[in-house]
């Protein structure tokens, strides 16, 4: 083994160690706050026709915060209860209230009740809290 081969493995084996000690060692809150609150949120939709071929089906969306930094997720769930279309927003892109569309093909789209479902994940710094926004239900249906 020459001298260049044990420098390097001293050397690799030092920033194993540091890097190692950096990482079990997270910084600690400054203090304790209070939990974070949860905010809320909506979902509407019109009841509407399934158009022949694959089209877009309009929603509008609203979230309130105290902190102003979350992310919703929006699920559209079908009769048999599987979630067919979906959405994200952002704070960091998006206005607390906004329209947004579902995308749906009718041919293996079946007519019926829909529900809109929500996860709303608020953020504090480090901190988060997730609620589930109050469902909406909505009718697709063909026309008669």
């Amino acid at each position: 083994m020459t001298t260049a081969t044990r420098l390097t493995g001293a050397a690799l084996s030092t920033l194993l160690v540091i890097g190692t000690g950096t990482l079990a060692s997270a910084p600690a809150k400054a203090s304790e706050t209070a939990p974070v609150d949860a905010g809320t949120g909506s979902t509407a939709m019109p009841n509407q026709v399934l158009r022949r071929g694959c089209h877009r089906y309009g929603y509008t969306y609203s979230v309130g915060t105290s902190t102003g930094d979350w992310v919703l997720e929006t699920f559209l769930v079908d009769p048999d209860g599987r979630s067919v279309s979906s959405g994200v927003f952002s704070s960091d892109s998006e206005p607390d209230s906004g329209s947004a569309a579902f995308g749906l093909c009718r041919s293996v789209t079946r007519s019926g009740r829909f529900t809109i479902t929500g996860r709303l994940t608020t953020y504090d710094g480090w901190d988060d809290a997730v609620s589930w926004i109050t469902p909406t239900t909505v009718r697709l249906h063909r026309r008669r």
